[in-house]
């Protein structure tokens, strides 16, 4: 494809984005695809029972699908092998898409790309255009059996395109919005000659934009940048910047160590190891050693020059290639601290080994077979990177050691290599390329633990490891590339425990390069089920789902482990139950969708009572894709926490609702729902028509920023200028209100998101005092909002959300006591006398945490926000009685005073006091007066 090469070095002159000390993204970077959304069962549901999809299934019953909600057409539909007819296998499948699915509004315009074979599946990719221009991101995707059966097919096509494909603005416009805020020196700047028509999901629908794709290059924090970029060509708007040099996330500040040529890490004693594929020239001549470290010189007349430098890695300090020449009657040779660095040796020996354990995998692959530009002691400190065609690493300093003396950051860039030559079309979802990126180097090196090594003081400092502390879908998918990666490299990490064979598991792994699932950064959802499907499909030897395949059970249960199953797309409709009356019966319905119905084996709802810690586990009864369970009766006065979970064929547990509310221990937990059973409302904290003492601040606080205040609360977001990403809630929760309280707002939204997150310790919230001598059984509900692992914080899940109760305002018990991330608002309901006495100083205290518990030192730097709002305090009714409707009707108004500390006064006493009145009817507040004496 022909590019216009733009001769032009462009300097920034717009405001210098500033990354926060919890930023490890890439600033600049522009989605398109801002929220992706989760399956809509009930969308699914319709789509799968209307005409066109039954008409389909009249001919091929057992088939499954999952829909694109956008495009409305088939996303992934896969089931028993169809016979296909046709000249040639594309032609094949060509027929049958126009043929069979003409239901579905193909387009007219469809053009075949590309074709994978291995030893099981034939795969094909065909891409759609509009006016002769090409349509980025479509995809008919068909999968067949060696006869060629199809067995999966894809229909990521667009049938409602009408954009005008005549450009508004020019090509030196674009390039202007393509390059604003970048403050760094811009250059080799290239515009493709074709236009594109780039679909973006929003509201339900796709819209099409006319495009410019623009490539550049800079500089930003980490090092280089090389930008792909979408901008509009009628409005100029800038869709999509993408940097497609794949850096490695640093860790913690690290240390280094030296060595000679590390076979592990720099805290490992070095060895010597043969070279192999290495160049010496002789008489002007290449020769290159075997797999020996051997290589035949064929006459021992004159010198032979030696490189780091060979087949396929070619080592570059300063673009110097570390070489040294020696007499040709010389049979030991040796590369040494004389002629080289122990970074540069480490670093050549480790590319080849990675690009050999690729090739054990793909034998008949040779698109690698070249010497990798390999750079070493690159400027910065704490960092490498791939950039499409060279793999990169920084020099010592920042507390690192040289990252090229580690050969697990060698394997990891060079697996970004082997993904953008090898997968499909090539990989470009963040998420997903970086966990491939770590299961090439996990792999080869069958430890569980990727980058030992890092610092230069503490040995056990690493990058990331897949042996704890499991990343799980949904949950744990922030929207950064390297903790959404992984998510589905751990999956096949824990795929190859339950195999006991690490060639098994890769025999599974490569096959998803030629099936290929991939998508925009924000899609990682639906890949990772796409990626299971495609396992699935590569150990099965029949072609046929439906029947199971030889190691399902191993491969489900590992993947399971990271949600990722074949329950993970399903939805779960329930209007959660707040209040219900006492002595009754509960029921719970929900509507639950899957994708692959054959596989939910059963649906729970489980709950428990007050303060327990144990789940009772109710069977859900269904009824098509409803489903119900009934919560025996309880007493006025209590509390019922519950939610749903769905288990598999295979006894996995997924589809949980609220995510994560099963985990254990509680202090893991995300909050469940929670109902009061016979209670009614006496006092309410909403902080904007009805507000008592709200103490802000405690003198025992450390936090340096983000401490409590009250008010209307700034949203904070990860790309501002989208407002996505919301780390801090932009909304009080009061329904018409307007403030709640929280932890501190920023000066505005573009501010970074460390600006005024709690920062350095913890910062306390106290609610007015609560005379409950008088009460029988009293409970207090609340809504919170906290997050501790945002998509862009350091430390994810690390630090502390706790509140406490007091009933004499020196001891404290803790009400909640955990590293519950939820970045919504959240409620919770307890009994008072479950946790400390009925007296009249009942208080409670709200702590949020960076880096402290309570005065223990954490390892900081975490992004943490919080925020609380609709403090209700509630009383248990008593025993229903036939007249107790009409008792409540003709009920007399009660009058409380309250004193500015929220504390009950004495009616006789009420001239001693600056009072606040409040007139109750059946717990509601009817009106407030302040009195005036």
């Amino acid at each position: 494809m022909k590019r216009i090469l733009l001769l032009i070095t462009l300097v920034s002159i717009t405001n210098i984005i500033t990354a926060t000390k919890h930023d490890h993204h890439d600033e600049h970077e522009v989605r398109y695809v801002e929220n992706h959304k989760s399956l809509n069962e009930i969308v699914q549901y319709n789509l799968r029972n209307q005409k066109n999809w039954n008409d389909f299934l009249a001919l091929y019953p057992n088939w499954h699908v999952y829909f694109d909600e956008y495009s409305l057409k088939p996303h992934r539909a896969f089931g028993d092998p169809i016979s296909l007819n046709g000249s040639s296998v594309e032609q094949k499948v060509i027929n049958f898409t126009y043929n069979q699915l003409f239901d579905f509004n193909i387009p007219n315009d469809i053009r075949f790309k590309a074709k994978r074979i291995n030893d099981k599946h034939i795969n094909l990719d065909f891409v759609q255009y509009y006016n002769q221009l090409e349509v980025i991101n479509s995809r008919l995707f068909a999968k067949l059996t060696l006869n060629e059966e199809l067995i999966v097919f894809g229909l990521d096509l667009f049938s409602d395109i009408n954009t005008d494909v005549v450009p508004t603005i020019d090509i030196e416009n674009a390039v202007l919005s393509a390059t604003q805020h970048i403050h760094s020196d811009i250059n080799d700047i290239l515009v493709d000659d074709d236009l594109r028509i780039l679909p973006v999901p929003n509201h339900n629908k796709y819209e099409y934009h006319l495009v410019y794709t623009i490539n550049f290059k800079t500089r930003i924090n980490h090092g280089p940048a090389n930008y792909k970029c979408y901008v509009d060509a009628h409005s100029g708007d800038l869709l999509m910047r993408i940097n497609k040099v794949m850096y490695e996330t640093p860790p913690p500040p690290a240390v280094n160590v030296s060595g000679e040529l590390y076979t592990t890490h720099p805290y490992n004693p070095s060895s010597i190891e043969n070279l192999i594929n290495l160049k010496s020239v002789h008489n002007n001549i290449n020769y290159y050693t075997d797999n020996s470290g051997n290589v035949n010189i064929p006459s021992n007349s004159g010198n032979v020059t030696y490189y780091l430098d060979g087949r396929f890695a070619e080592v570059r300090t300063n673009s110097y290639i570390p070489n040294f020449t020696t007499s040709a009657t010389n049979t030991n040779v040796s590369f040494d601290n004389s002629n080289s660095t122990i970074q540069e040796r480490t670093a050549y020996w480790a590319a080849n080994m990675i690009h050999d354990h690729f090739v054990a995998q793909f034998p008949t692959f040779t698109g690698l077979n070249f010497p990798m530009e390999t750079n070493i002691d690159e400027a910065g400190s704490c960092n490498a990177y791939f950039d499409g065609s060279s793999i990169n690493f920084y020099a010592e300093g920042g507390g690192c050691h040289a990252t090229a003396k580690i050969p697990d950051v060698v394997y990891h860039e060079y697996g970004h290599a082997i993904n953008s030559w090898r997968y499909g079309s090539g990989m470009w979802n963040g998420g997903l390329n970086e966990g491939f990126a770590d299961v090439w180097a996990i792999s080869l090196t069958e430890s569980a633990v990727l980058g030992y090594g890092w610092d230069l003081v503490d040995p056990t400092i690493f990058v990331r490891r897949y042996d704890q502390d499991l990343k799980v879908y949904p949950q744990d998918l922030v929207g950064q590339v390297h903790a959404d990666g992984e998510i589905i490299a751990g999956a096949f990490w824990d795929t190859y425990l339950n195999l006991g064979n690490m060639q098994q598991m890769l025999d599974l792994f490569k096959y998803t390069y030629d099936g290929a699932p991939d998508g925009p950064n924000g899609t990682e959802g639906i890949i990772y089920t796409d990626i299971l499907v495609e396992v699935l499909y590569a150990d099965d030897n029949d072609a046929n789902l439906n029947n199971g395949t030889p190691n399902d059970a191993a491969i489900i249960q590992a993947f399971a482990l990271h949600g990722i199953t074949l329950l993970s797309d399903a939805v779960i409709n329930h209007n959660p139950i707040t209040v219900a009356p006492g002595n009754t019966d509960v029921t719970i319905n929900a509507n639950i969708s899957v994708t692959y119905p054959w596989a939910l084996s059963s649906a729970t709802c489980y709950y428990r009572v007050n303060n327990a810690t144990n789940w009772n586990a109710v069977p859900m009864i269904a009824s098509g894709n409803n489903f119900s369970a009934i919560i025996p009766s309880q007493p006025n006065g209590t509390i019922v926490a519950y939610y749903i979970s769905l288990v598999d064929n295979y006894g996995n547990e997924s589809g949980v609702t609220p995510i994560a509310a099963n985990l254990t221990p509680l202090n893991n937990a995300n909050l469940p729902y929670f109902m009061m059973i016979g209670y009614e409302l006496v006092q309410e904290e909403d902080f904007d028509f009805n507000i008592g003492f709200w103490q802000t601040g405690d003198p025992s606080d450390n936090a340096t920023t983000g401490m409590w205040e009250i008010g209307d609360p700034l949203g904070s977001y990860d790309d501002p200028q989208s407002q996505s990403g919301m780390v801090q809630t932009e909304d009080q929760h009061t329904l018409g209100g307007f403030a709640c309280a929280f932890t501190q707002n920023a000066s505005s939204i573009f501010d970074g998101l460390g600006d005024s997150d709690v920062d350095g310790g913890h910062t306390t919230l106290y609610s007015p005092y609560y005379n409950l001598s008088s009460y029988t059984n009293p409970a207090f509900s609340y809504w919170r909002w906290y997050t501790n692992s945002p998509p862009s914080g350091a430390n994810p899940g690390a630090d502390w959300w706790q509140v406490l109760i007091t009933d004499d305002g020196v001891n404290w018990v803790y009400v909640e006591n955990n590293k519950t991330s939820d970045m919504s608002w959240r409620n919770f309901s307890f009994r008072v006398k479950d946790y400390v006495s009925l007296s009249n100083s009942v208080q409670l205290k709200f702590i949020a945490s960076d880096s402290t518990r309570l005065g223990q030192y954490l390892d900081g730097g975490s992004l943490v926000e919080a925020a609380i709002d609709d403090l209700y305090l509630h009383e248990a009714k008593l025993s229903t009685t036939s007249n107790e409707n009409l008792q409540e009707f003709i009920e007399p108004k009660l009058i409380k005073i309250t004193d500015l500390l929220g504390r009950e006064v004495d009616i006789s006493n009420i001239h001693k006091y600056n009072a606040l009145l409040y007139i109750y009817d059946n717990g509601n507040i009817e009106k407030r007066f302040k009195l005036i004496y």
